[in-house]
């Protein structure tokens, strides 16, 4: 007759396997994408690669305008703002990254430098 410790033993490695075998069920039919690395993604659904995208064009022509112009163009054209220095004076900001919102340095009232993120 087998020992309290083997069968335990037996249990808990044939517990484990079925846990095992039903998580990786699960994960096979969870309908969410797989985004590693080799898996292949079609070439419409990659990133742009190039660093002049659109939102980058806009941030660019905002710099020289008017706070309040550079705010009305980045709206026209989809993008939020946000002012992280006004006149020397930094001021506190997440570190989130937006691909559509244009962070404005404004001096004496001019955007002198728009980035986005």
């Amino acid at each position: 007759m087998p020992s309290a410790r083997s069968v335990r033993s037996s249990l808990v490695l044939g517990a484990s396997v079925v846990i095992a075998t039903a998580l990786a069920g699960c994960a096979a039919d969870s309908g969410i994408p797989d985004v590693s690395p080799s898996s292949s993604v079609p070439a419409a659904t990659q990133p742009d690669p190039r660093p002049t995208s659109r939102p980058a064009r806009v941030a660019k022509d905002l710099v020289g305008l008017t706070e309040s112009d550079a705010v009305l163009r980045a709206q026209q054209a989809g993008l939020t703002t946000r002012v992280v220095e006004r006149d020397g004076e930094q001021f506190p900001v997440t570190m989130d990254y937006s691909s559509t919102r244009v962070n404005l340095v404004i001096t004496d009232g001019t955007v002198t430098t728009a980035t986005i993120g």
